[in-house]
């Protein structure tokens, strides 16, 4: 039995596509400048300023076990929508929309990249 189609969001982490769902992205903007945040885990790069609230910048590529993100591809930041608060990851490459056959009500990790 097939599920809903989904919307996604793909975006590139260390040449590994990923995606998210559309509904969860709340805005990709331009890279900013980062406040360091001292004696931090390996994967939060800082806080950044969006829309004048404070909001963690997580390094995917250290999140998801490769090495950072280059700063020199980084180009935007993907701010993602986690209910009572934001998180945001940069992010190299393009990204895109698309559609995914999968069920869009499921809680459950959408497991390995795509």
């Amino acid at each position: 039995m097939t599920g809903l189609l989904m919307k996604v969001l793909v975006w590139t982490v260390s040449d590994v596509h990923y995606a998210i769902a559309a509904s969860l992205t709340a805005e990709v903007i331009p890279l900013v400048n980062v406040r360091p945040v001292a004696q931090s885990a390996a994967a939060m790069r800082g806080l950044i300023n969006y829309r004048g609230h404070l909001v963690e910048l997580i390094d995917m590529g250290v999140l998801f076990g490769d090495h950072p993100i280059d700063d020199r591809m980084a180009r935007r930041i993907l701010i993602v929508d986690m209910g009572a608060a934001e998180i945001a990851s940069p992010a190299a490459g393009r990204f895109r929309g698309g559609a995914v056959d999968a069920p869009a009500t499921s809680s459950e990790p959408a497991g390995p990249p795509i």
